[in-house]
């Protein structure tokens, strides 16, 4: 009980945890139903492609997430990545908003569908694992080493209890909202975040600390 205060506590003083807990917990409201929920409904209700396609669609992701961390590895200068979190967010928004493209041209073959869904869902990926992976070894390195696995247990248990609430929120609206609405929203909702993250207070001081070091 008195390790659990001490970790709220915490992240009470270091405001740009709680910054950053609060949009990661946002994010995951949006980015997990769409990775899942929302590309497995269009694939199959709207698009009408097969398993096979849906299969190589499906693995955009663990490919771009592969290629971000890559990338990570070999960049090596995360604080540069830090400063353009909300940049890579705001690219995942436009990203999420060109998955309306094979939904409203008509023409393309399931092929053509399959590579475009493939191309958007791995950046998606690679964006989203270049965005989080600075900022879980930035806080791996700031946090004291006795917070350090708590802080961790409390961010890892928030996006689980996060995840299944977005998908069932997400799930609501698919069966009774246009589809092209709810992209349409989730796109925007990204990009208010950037709009709203990147002008705060607490980012910007934080986007100079890091300037500092």
């Amino acid at each position: 009980k008195r390790d659990f205060f001490a970790i709220i506590e915490y992240i009470k003083q270091e405001k740009i945890i709680f910054f950053f807990l609060s949009m990661a917990l946002t994010i995951n409201l949006v980015y997990y139903p769409i990775r899942n929920s929302v590309i497995t409904y269009l694939s199959y209700n709207i698009l009408n492609l097969s398993e096979i396609n849906v299969s190589f669609i499906q693995a955009a992701t663990g490919v771009g997430t592969i290629f971000g961390a890559l990338t990570i590895i070999f960049y090596k200068k995360s604080n540069n990545i830090l400063k353009k979190f909300f940049v890579l967010l705001a690219a995942q928004g436009v990203l999420i908003l060109a998955l309306i493209i094979p939904g409203v041209i008509t023409g393309f073959t399931n092929i053509q569908i399959t590579i475009i869904y493939f191309i958007i869902m791995m950046l998606i990926g690679l964006l989203n694992v270049m965005q989080n992976l600075p900022l879980i070894t930035y806080f791996q390195v700031t946090t004291p080493a006795k917070l350090r696995g708590r802080l961790f247990s409390i961010f890892s248990t928030s996006l689980l209890l996060f995840t299944p609430l977005g998908m069932l929120i997400y799930g609501v609206v698919l069966n009774d909202s246009n589809w092209m609405i709810v992209l349409i929203v989730s796109s925007l909702i990204m990009i208010a975040l950037c709009i709203f993250g990147r002008k705060h207070k607490i980012f910007n001081k934080f986007i100079l600390s890091l300037g500092e070091e």
